[in-house]
């Protein structure tokens, strides 16, 4: 990453602070952009608001995020905040060498637990997922290499509800079929963008997913026995499917090229969190 000197991080969520952080520990200038709290404020969805960012930069990281919302609100952040934002990238004095835009495995809409790798068309069914995807084109449409990683459940410090609940009695084993769940834990995915960054030849499309899908009674038994509690009840029926579907991500372009991760598993993820605040 010795081209990369200054990075613009459009977005300052959980994710996008955690590439700031391991930027930062690399020497590396960040701007993080975001509508409501980071060094520069300024709306995605308004372009004028854009034209208050500072100078260009070698590497340019979307990772606009939202909690909830129709399909105006996810409409107004994906696509016509990717649009502006490319916008404004292309009226610089210089393109970025690289953008990365943070996605989601939602954009695969899987039930049947079946694996899903890079090679897989993308057919989400979910509002947010299908926003995700039309920015995914916006951005690929920009003359500079760009890359999608698409990101499986991110958890880590301050994102640990599901420890919570195991511990508070309110999760149930799933008396149905094996329902597979995917993770990455949120220094994986930070470095995984940062792997990407480094690339000579980036892919347009990565699959961001640790490197064991589970099954989900499975990791509610080892959080239960992590925290010294009997594994959860078993519901009386089966559950509801859950918002990621029911299938296996396989981060086959990662590893391909060179990616480790420090927690190549939710076992590694979860001990670490649950040592951590304990």
């Amino acid at each position: 990453m010795d081209d990369i000197r200054r990075v613009l991080i459009a977005g300052s969520g959980y994710v996008g602070r955690a590439v700031a952080g391991l930027l930062a520990q690399r020497g590396v200038e960040t701007l993080q952009v975001s509508r409501t709290s980071s060094p520069v404020q300024a709306d995605l969805s308004n372009r004028s608001s854009l034209d208050g960012i500072p100078g260009d930069f070698d590497a340019v990281v979307f990772a606009a995020g939202i909690k909830g919302g129709d399909a105006d609100a996810y409409a107004s952040l994906f696509v016509a905040g990717m649009r502006n934002l490319l916008s404004r990238l292309q009226a610089g004095h210089r393109p970025p060498r690289i953008m990365i835009m943070v996605s989601t495995t939602g954009v695969y809409h899987v039930t049947d637990g079946s694996w899903v790798d890079e090679d897989r068309p993308a057919d989400p069914a979910r509002t947010g997922p299908v926003y995700y995807r039309k920015a995914e084109d916006l951005m690929w449409s920009a003359p500079w290499p760009t890359s999608a990683i698409r990101m499986s459940g991110i958890y880590g410090p301050g994102r640990d509800r599901l420890i919570r609940r195991v511990r508070d009695g309110q999760e149930h084993l799933d008396p149905g079929p094996v329902r597979y769940v995917n993770h990455i834990h949120v220094e994986d995915a930070a470095a995984a963008i940062l792997h990407v960054m480094s690339l000579p030849s980036p892919a347009s499309i990565y699959i961001g997913s640790d490197r064991e899908p589970a099954d989900r009674n499975e990791v509610l038994r080892f959080i239960a026995d992590r925290l010294g509690l009997s594994p959860p009840p078993i519901a009386e029926s089966p559950l509801p499917p859950g918002r990621g579907g029911n299938k296996r991500c396989r981060p086959g372009r990662l590893e391909a090229g060179g990616f480790t991760f420090r927690y190549p598993s939710y076992r590694e993820g979860y001990a670490a969190l649950m040592e951590a605040t304990t």
